[in-house]
Formats: C-alpha cells, sequence, structure tokens
C-alpha cells in the first residue's frame, strides 16, 4: 500500500449513497490520497467502505476508526481481508476503543481497559481463520492512539498510528514512540476564515462534541491543557493548537509541520466550509500538476440557481430560466474541456448544481463576484498557476477555438480581454501573471479592467469574437437566442 501525504477526512453519513460515491470519486480526482470515513451511530463502516471502493479506482479508503465494540476480532479480520482482496489493496483499517458514551450509553457494552482490550483484539484478529482468497499483501492496521501506551501498543502489534484532534508537537512525540517504518496518519482540522473571532466561535462549535469525551480530554492534559483551557467551550489557546483557521497558506504551513514532525500523511478534516475550504486543499495539487504541464486553468464564475437570469422572470418560467442556466454553463464546460490551451477547468459558485463530479468547484459567499474572483485568482496565485482565464457561465455560443484565441492573446502581453457585444462589459479575460489583480465585473467593466491592467504594468490584447461576445441576460438576448433555435436544440 503506498499512501500518499494529504488526504481527506469527512462524515460522509449525511449524503446519500449516490452522493458518497461521487464525492469519493471527487477526492480521487483531485488527487487525494485516502478518504477517511468514521463510525459512530451511522452507517456501519465496513460496509461502507466497500461502496467507497467499488466507486473508485486507486482512492484508499481508511475508517477513522472501525469501534472494537461493534464486531468481535474474527469479523473483523475477515472484512479487512476481504476488503483488500476484493479492491487490490485499496482499504486501509483505522481501530480504535472508542468512547465511554458510545460504548456503554449506546451500544450497551462494558467499556474494558483501552490498552488491555486493544491488545487481545489484535491478537485475536491476528489468530482468526480466514479460508477465503486471500489479499495480494498482507493489509494494514493503524490504531486510534493518543497516549503513549496506546502509541507503544500500534508500534509493536499494528502498522502504525491514527491520532486525532492532536499538535504538529504531539505528532513529534507519536513518531518518536512508534520508531521509523511505521505509518503516522494524522488528523488536522482546518477552517478557511481569517477573522479570529469567526474563525475560533467556528473551531469551538467543531471541539464541543470532543469536549465531553475523556479520552480527548486527558490526552489535551497531557499536551499541558488545564481545567481553564477547557472552560467556556474551549480557550483561545487550545483552539489555536488543534485548529489551523486562517488563510490557505496558514493551513498549507499547518500540514507541512506535521509532515516535518515525522507524519506520514496527514488528512484534513474540515471544521466549517466543507466545500469551500477541501476545493482549496486540492488545488495544492491540481495546480501544481497543471503549472507541470505549462496550460491556463479556467475559472468559470456561475451564481446560485435563485439568483440567475433574474432579468429573464418575465420571458421564462423559473424551471426553463433553470434549464437555460444549466445548458449555458454545460457549453461554456465543454468549449474549456476542449481548448488546447486550458489544462484545468474550476468552477466558482456558491453551489455544485449541474456541476459534473469529475470537476472542481470552488465555492464562494455569493454575495459579490469581484471579491470571490479575486480570493479565487490569489489561491491559484499561490499555488503556482500563473495563467488564469476567467469565464462567465452564459456564453451559448463560446467555441474551444475562441478561448484558445483568448489565451494567446493573454501570453502575449500578459492580459487579455474580450468585451460584450456593446463593447462596454467584459465577457472573458485571460491573465497570466504572478501578481494581484483587482477584479472590476460591473458597468463599465470593459474599461475599468484596462485601466487596472495598466495599472498592474501588463500590456493589454482586446480580442474580439462572436461567440465571446454574446451573453444572455436580457430578453433582447434571449430573442437572439431563440431565433438561432438554441434552446429548442437543447430541449430535444
Amino acid at each position: 500500500m503506498k499512501l500518499k501525504k494529504l488526504g481527506v477526512w469527512a462524515g460522509t453519513d449525511s449524503l446519500s449513497a449516490a452522493d458518497a460515491a461521487a464525492f469519493a470519486r471527487r477526492v480521487e480526482a483531485w488527487g487525494y490520497g485516502a478518504l477517511w470515513i468514521p463510525e459512530a451511530v451511522g452507517r456501519e463502516v465496513f460496509s461502507a467502505s466497500a461502496w467507497l471502493l467499488a466507486n473508485t479506482s486507486n482512492l484508499i479508503v481508511a475508517s477513522g476508526i472501525a469501534n472494537i465494540y461493534a464486531r468481535d476480532s474474527l469479523s473483523a479480520a475477515a472484512a479487512q481481508k476481504g476488503l483488500n482482496e476484493q479492491s487490490g489493496g485499496r482499504f486501509l483499517l483505522g481501530l480504535g476503543v472508542s468512547h465511554i458514551p458510545l460504548v456503554e450509553g449506546i451500544r450497551q457494552h462494558q467499556y474494558g481497559k483501552p490498552v488491555a482490550t486493544m491488545c487481545a483484539y489484535l491478537k485475536g484478529m491476528a489468530a482468526a481463520p480466514y479460508k477465503a482468497v486471500p489479499p495480494a499483501a498482507p493489509p494494514k492496521t493503524v490504531l486510534a492512539a493518543l497516549g503513549p501506551k496506546m502509541l507503544e501498543l500500534a508500534a509493536e502489534l499494528a502498522d502504525g498510528a491514527h491520532p486525532y484532534n492532536v499538535t504538529p508537537e504531539h505528532t513529534r512525540q507519536a513518531r518518536a514512540l512508534l520508531g521509523a517504518g511505521k505509518l503516522l496518519c494524522v488528523e488536522q482540522a482546518a477552517i478557511l476564515e481569517t477573522n479570529p473571532a469567526q474563525a475560533r466561535a467556528l473551531g469551538r462549535r467543531f471541539l464541543s462534541v470532543y469536549m465531553g469525551l475523556p479520552n480527548y480530554v486527558n490526552n489535551w492534559r497531557r499536551m499541558g491543557f488545564a481545567d481553564a483551557d477547557f472552560a467556556g467551550g474551549g480557550s483561545d489557546r487550545l483552539v489555536d493548537a488543534l485548529i489551523v483557521w486562517g488563510d490557505e497558506t496558514a493551513i498549507r504551513t499547518r500540514i507541512d509541520e506535521h509532515w516535518q514532525a515525522g507524519a506520514d500523511h496527514v488528512c484534513v478534516v474540515l471544521g466549517a466550509r466543507q466545500e469551500a475550504w477541501m476545493t482549496l486543499t486540492m488545488l495544492g495539487d491540481l495546480t501544481r500538476r497543471l503549472d507541470q504541464r505549462r496550460g491556463a486553468c479556467a475559472l468559470i464564475a456561475i451564481k446560485a440557481r435563485v439568483r440567475c437570469k433574474t432579468r429573464l422572470s418575465e420571458s421564462l418560467a423559473p424551471s426553463a430560466r433553470l434549464q437555460l442556466v444549466r445548458s449555458m454553463l454545460a457549453a461554456v464546460l465543454s468549449a474549456a474541456a476542449g481548448a488546447q490551451t486550458v489544462r484545468q477547468v474550476i468552477v466558482l459558485s456558491p453551489e455544485r448544481d449541474a456541476v459534473p463530479a469529475e470537476i472542481p468547484v470552488l465555492a464562494d459567499s455569493g454575495e459579490c463576484l469581484n471579491s470571490a474572483l479575486t480570493q479565487a485568482h490569489r489561491v491559484l496565485r499561490e499555488f503556482g498557476c500563473r495563467e488564469v482565464v476567467i469565464l462567465p457561465a452564459d456564453l451559448p455560443h463560446i467555441t474551444a477555438a475562441e478561448i484558445d484565441g483568448l489565451v494567446r492573446a493573454g501570453r502575449s502581453g500578459g492580459f487579455a480581454i474580450a468585451p460584450d457585444a456593446a463593447g462596454v462589459g467584459t465577457n472573458a479575460l485571460c491573465l497570466v501573471s504572478a501578481h494581484p489583480f483587482r477584479f472590476q465585473f460591473g458597468s463599465g467593466s470593459q474599461r475599468l479592467h484596462l485601466q487596472e491592467a495598466e495599472r498592474a504594468g501588463l500590456n493589454a490584447q482586446v480580442v474580439r469574437l462572436p461567440g465571446l461576445a454574446f451573453d444572455v441576460d436580457s430578453p433582447t438576448d434571449l430573442n437572439q437566442l431563440d431565433r438561432q433555435q438554441w434552446l429548442a436544440r437543447l430541449q430535444a
């Protein structure tokens, strides 16, 4: 089993089976090494893992964690071996003793001494008979280990450890106890929020469930925290130590700290704004590959469904308006995917509606397009993407060749703009620059964008092409589209 350095820890019980499978495929397409899923009072973790493994090709699916009180050691060993034989070695068993409230309060079992109980369970798994076809390689097991004794047991009888709610310093100590050659798969909670008060409020909400679980609280005490740190939902010191918040650079820095402390793998769990931050994280892999292939990133912006094409409300019923929006987005996505100069397509939107599962969505608040574009452009630059094409989702006649023309014009001077048919607004931009750019979409945006390009020292190129010039904003535009029988062709 070759486990990549970065993974995702995500609760998928809130998703339908179909949506969970689509989510796993997106995680795989984004380049993550593993998807970790929990087991509590939702889906049984082995059957859930089987479903995700069956719907992916290369992604490792890991249990984070499988509760030893949910099944006997023979059943766990059989499930582990069966899943690895079926998936070609892509199942990683994370095993844990869970917590007293779950074991005694919900499952009605007696909670034994954690280390002794886990030791007996691992020995039972090792001795369990298995008469089916075995996996090609011995499957791996990591323990939910926080304290020194459980970490030592992980080094002795398992293949490594999966600590949760810990700091880079704990990771350093865990590596020392595990020694070399054992897997250290660390969870890290993250919140993309630069406002300290808002970030810490979200962090306390995330930590609230763990504050009542003695295993975590006892480990935090070992890490140097005291009663005062657990009052009021958690002190700033505790929240800041356990949850990384801030911008993309701050989050990547904390992940790097775990790696430098000895972690083989860091799985990121989202403390808030899951889709937004997960998309930003995956750009670390996607845009590095993009830069290596010398291609542009096409960033396609679309509003939330309820705010799309409201000026057409008197001409189209809501269902027809939604169909128009989805059809135009599909046309733009198809053109971007077919452009020779584009190597990655990303959608910028408050929601994922009508976006294929394999295309990443960079979430925004939906309040201000220019602010969302500025943030997205900054993220792309930070991860090495120097060529960015900004496209709206309402260009029904756009072609791949026109996008190529826009990109090549941008490469010649650092900036290219495609005005609307009236020559006043902006329908598309291409930026080839490592520097910030202040987007000016809105009334009279062509003039404002050209002024901003001059301020940034870019040699602007104006590209006038019919598919880039025609967007659908008004009933007049819609009538022109109708005359060309575009809607009828889509409905057919």
